[in-house]
């Protein structure tokens, strides 16, 4: 188990509140640790910390030196962002200077997580666009690497895409593994969650109209008998070229399952996919465990699920 440092204090006045435990590390590019905090030989989720390969992959097919990129554009394509006008400022500059809008990106919109920023949009009577969602940065990094490669920019995130090609290559050499078939290993460890899948088949056997809204890795990874034995409308981001937390994809959604978004459930693993379906009216569960999520659907739905 990963334990860390206390490092990280957050206070409410001048008071401490909570000490976070930081475990970190920092390497030379000869692979020597420089800085250790706490245990650093345990897996982790690399999760957006990946984002740095990314960047790394567009500098070294020549983005930088095409595009002029600063130091602001740069960081903003290696990390996610809170929605700040300095943050946003400078993905609105990463287009500019490739020649693309907002309309390119295909990460969908979500409010700033930076609450001031949420505010100051609300106050000022406008919408959340791509602009604002914390990915934005990397996917214009990942639009900018298609264009400069001649790619189809438009399809920037299917992982055919010369540009996406590009980016497995380096993060496999960076890891040092074979770089063929590496998403196809990455999701080889993957098993089925049997009680949910249990659970889906039981309301939709008591009537329940049942739906899959899926932010896709490609679409052939999809079981698609599984998928009609388990739901009536399944709408796949990837196929239709938007995704969560995007509005329209929910209600697609409630489309595909013949309902309107105020007659829905929608579960969903990341919280910040959740308000989006909220705010058309859907009741949502946060999913961190199966037993949980089931006990919350039982109670929505009036039907036994186990």
């Amino acid at each position: 188990m990963v334990s860390g440092v206390p490092l990280v204090g957050v206070t409410r006045g001048p008071r401490l509140e909570s000490v976070h435990a930081v475990a970190a590390c920092a390497c030379d590019v000869e692979g020597n640790v420089l800085l250790a905090l706490g245990t650093i030989d345990e897996p982790v989720f690399l999760r957006s910390a990946a984002k740095p390969f990314i960047t790394a992959a567009g500098v070294r097919a020549g983005t930088l030196d095409r595009f002029g990129f600063d130091n602001r554009e740069l960081a903003v394509i290696s990390a996610s962002h809170n929605g700040e006008a300095f943050q946003v400022d400078a993905v609105r500059a990463i287009l500019a200077k490739i020649g693309a809008t907002v309309d390119d990106l295909c990460c969908g919109a979500h409010a700033p997580s930076y609450a001031p920023a949420a505010q100051a949009l609300r106050e000022a009577g406008e919408r959340p666009t791509a602009l604002h969602n914390n990915c934005s940065g990397k996917h214009a990094g990942i639009l900018a690497l298609a264009m400069h490669l001649g790619a189809d920019a438009a399809g920037y995130l299917e992982l055919t895409n010369p540009a996406e090609s590009a980016i497995l290559d380096g993060c496999a050499e960076m890891l040092g593994v074979p770089p063929a078939g590496l998403i196809d290993r990455l999701f080889a460890g993957g098993v089925p969650d049997d009680a949910m899948q249990g659970a889906v088949a039981r309301a939709r056997a008591a009537g329940v109209r049942t739906g899959l809204v899926s932010n896709s890795w490609g679409t052939r990874r999809y079981d698609r008998a599984l998928l009609g034995r388990l739901f009536d409308g399944v709408v796949i981001s990837g196929e239709i070229g938007i995704r969560k937390p995007t509005p329209e994809i929910y209600e697609r959604g409630a489309q595909a399952i013949e309902l309107s978004p105020r007659e829905c459930v929608f579960v969903d693993d990341l919280p910040f996919n959740l308000p989006p379906a909220a705010e058309l009216g859907m009741a949502t569960v946060h999913h961190t465990d199966s037993q949980r999520t089931i006990d919350e659907l039982e109670q929505l739905l009036g039907t036994e699920l186990r």
